[in-house]
């Protein structure tokens, strides 16, 4: 893991640095997921790639997005409806206000999503969740 060292606090509850090198962690399995998931219905994966990466192989694409400093990108969220079996919303928030896009996959689970509208994804999670893992 790239957060090789990580502290307990007294309490016995994960620390701010556990936290963030579980958070990495399942981001990089994740990832590789996608990755493996695009690699094995290549066709599928390729036809839906080549219009948005264009400057670069399919292959390479894969090989890149296999390192642990790779963000995911909408491909990728894409390859995770199928990975995970579930719908993943993705909302922006624009002007101020949050504007819900069309969703991925057509999965009973759902996964909230916040795009930055650049290069990042950030889950969302429902309050009471989050409260639980916020301890």
């Amino acid at each position: 893991p790239r957060l090789a060292t990580c502290a307990r606090q007294l309490d016995g509850e994960p620390s701010d640095v556990e936290m963030c090198a579980l958070e990495v962690q399942l981001a990089d399995s994740l990832r590789a997921q996608a990755v493996q998931w695009m690699r094995d219905n290549r066709a599928f994966a390729e036809s839906m790639w080549s219009p948005l990466y264009s400057d670069t192989s399919f292959v390479k694409y894969l090989n890149e997005m296999s390192l642990p400093e790779m963000w995911g990108g909408e491909l990728e969220v894409l390859a995770l409806t199928f990975v995970t079996q579930a719908r993943i919303e993705v909302s922006i928030v624009r002007r101020g206000r949050v504007q819900r896009l069309p969703a991925y996959g057509e999965g009973k689970r759902l996964c909230h999503v916040l795009y930055n509208g650049m290069d990042h994804y950030d889950v969302l999670l429902p309050l009471v969740a989050a409260a639980r893992f916020k301890g």
